[in-house]
């Protein structure tokens, strides 16, 4: 058991606690899924999507900022944000990271008996999983993305 870490996390993990918290929340993850590759969506543009105030909006806005999920362009007034995928990579990277090193340092397991599926079996499942379409709105997204991470 690792203890050292109850009262303080180590410096280098701060970041990706803070993408990870910043990834927690439902809202958010639909505020990043409206954004197309290369977009750049004003404050009015993602608040005209939801049935949320401009300040939540605008706080949610800020989380995904501070975390490094988004980055903020100003021209005048205008706030134009753009997904940053470099941190994200990064966290998840570290987070793999983590996970490869316990699973070798993890004594071997056997695993139980799995049931093998027929041919059948796994193009249903493929199928279930994965759309004939690209989604289109922030709904279909989410939907797309949950069957996806089945």
């Amino acid at each position: 058991m690792r203890t050292q870490y109850l009262t303080e996390l180590p410096p280098h993990w701060r970041p990706v606690a803070e993408i990870f918290a910043a990834l927690g929340d439902e809202t958010r993850q639909k505020i990043l899924l409206l954004f197309e590759p290369g977009d750049e969506l004003s404050i009015k543009d993602i608040a005209a999507q939801f049935p949320l105030g401009r300040t939540t909006i605008v706080h949610h806005l800020s989380v995904l900022e501070k975390a490094g999920v988004l980055a903020v362009r100003r021209e005048g007034r205008l706030a134009l944000y753009t997904l940053c995928h470099a941190p994200v990579l990064d966290a998840l990277e570290k987070l793999r990271l983590l996970i490869a090193d316990d699973l070798a340092a993890a004594p071997k397991q056997t695993a139980p008996a799995r049931k093998t599926e027929t041919k059948e079996e796994q193009a249903a499942h493929a199928e279930a999983r994965v759309p004939a379409t690209e989604p289109e709105t922030v709904a279909d997204r989410s939907s797309f993305l949950a069957a996806y991470l089945r």
